[in-house]
């Protein structure tokens, strides 16, 4: 069961990942600067703890964001 668990948490981290990442892009490419997580949040539908999660997560992996 917990094997299952690590699954699924996995599977949902890299679905916020790729929804901020993609998000981020299509950002970067019509602005200058990045959005804040109030941003990314709306956006993407995900809450901001979600988010910030995600992205330590990602940092501490040494994950390119």
């Amino acid at each position: 069961m917990l094997f299952y668990t690590h699954l699924t948490s996995k599977y949902y981290y890299e679905e916020n990942m790729s929804k901020i990442n993609h998000y981020l892009h299509d950002y970067r490419v019509k602005h200058d600067c990045a959005p804040t997580i109030n941003d990314l949040s709306l956006a993407t539908g995900i809450p901001e703890e979600e988010i910030l999660e995600c992205m330590e997560f990602a940092n501490e992996a040494h994950y390119l964001i």
